[in-house]
């Protein structure tokens, strides 16, 4: 197929998702607004990189005709458009047919939130898709209520369990490693993460434990004063935004994976952390609900229980076994369900029916 994907370049997601489509063998062009650039340059070579001319919010209302005429002119047989408001926006309004609509998350979980506006262009959104996809059955869910007579399709967003591999002889270095790898945002709780850490150390459970912070964002600053306010210096390590490239290097310097996000539609890292071999520990978000086996694969705690949190952290640093035996178990899980090299065959197959539903 000739498949136009229109999101994010800034997004290794969807990177991902273009780069996977083409290793399938599809001719793929990547559309995205100007100030999404891929600053890693980690797509494939023989993936075209289009930026459309107009940026910022408007680009997503402006950039419409632009975005028809290029994809009349490859002779797209499909449009992958990703994100349901300002990309699923442009998608609609560029007129071009067919187009499967993909929802991410914070799209279906907060923006219609926002004021009955939000929500009414969400519904307008969904409605003019030709398909939908979600990456999880809960958020599939969540779209119905938005679009209660449209079949939603869970295509998977899995993980490249070659990349992403347990290292051999963790838990040899002495001390305890526990990793955060989200942006640093007030919504994926960073602060709770260095309270149930200051707990921790305190409680004398953990006395070599070191907590290392992958990611950047508008808290940092404040988090940073946390740490030395807690004193915490030392102990805490800000290692700011890698490139996805590193992630897998970096989670395998990390014995326990901690996300005790407030929201969360799938989880992706911490898939990524299952595939590495470590034990999870996070909220009762709904991402993590689907993809975690409490008890099994890692722990599930009440979003902003900070003790809960420091309490299950505890459980694992004192039991190397426990830890393996968790990391073994959720590695199972991710080759099972969630291999990217299967999951976006999923996709793919998705995208073939609903360009032959359009050729009809």
């Amino acid at each position: 197929m000739r498949i136009g994907v229109l999101g994010a370049a800034s997004s290794a997601h969807t990177v991902k998702i273009a780069n996977g489509l083409a290793s399938l063998g599809h001719e793929v062009t990547l559309f995205s607004l100007p100030g999404h650039r891929d600053a890693d340059n980690a797509l494939r070579p023989d993936v075209p990189l289009v930026y459309l001319d107009r940026g910022g919010a408007a680009g997503y209302l402006l950039n419409a005709a632009a975005l028809r005429r290029a994809l009349s002119g490859a002779k797209a047989d499909v449009l992958s458009a990703h994100f349901a408001s300002g990309y699923g926006t442009l998608a609609a309004l560029s007129g071009f047919h067919p187009y499967a609509l993909s929802v991410w998350g914070s799209d279906v979980y907060q923006f219609p939130l926002k004021s009955p506006l939000h929500a009414a262009l969400l519904r307008r959104n969904l409605k003019k898709a030709d398909a939908l996809f979600s990456t999880g059955h809960i958020m599939a869910k969540k779209v119905s209520r938005y679009a209660p007579a449209r079949p939603v399709e869970v295509t998977p967003f899995g993980v490249d369990t070659a990349a992403f591999s347990p290292a051999p002889g963790r838990g040899g270095r002495g001390s305890l490693r526990i990793g955060f790898f989200k942006a640093l945002k007030h919504i994926y709780a960073p602060q709770d993460v260095i309270d149930a850490f200051a707990l921790l150390v305190s409680s004398a459970k953990a006395p070599a434990a070191e907590l290392c912070i992958y990611g950047d964002g508008p808290l940092r600053g404040e988090l940073e004063r946390r740490v030395l306010r807690l004193d915490l210096q030392g102990r805490v390590h800000f290692f700011g935004r890698i490139p996805h490239s590193r992630v897998p290097e970096a989670m395998n310097g990390c014995d326990i994976f901690c996300a005790p996000s407030y929201a969360e539609s799938f989880g992706v890292a911490a898939l990524e952390a299952m595939a590495a071999g470590l034990p999870c520990v996070t909220s009762d978000a709904d991402g993590f609900r689907e993809i975690i086996e409490d008890g099994v694969t890692g722990y599930i705690v009440p979003r902003g229980d900070v003790r809960a949190l420091a309490g299950r952290l505890a459980a694992l640093a004192e039991d190397e076994t426990l830890r393996l035996r968790m990391g073994r178990a959720g590695r199972a899980r991710v080759v099972e369900h969630y291999d990217w090299a299967e999951n976006v065959k999923i996709l793919a197959r998705a995208l073939e029916r609903a360009a032959e539903r359009g050729a009809s």
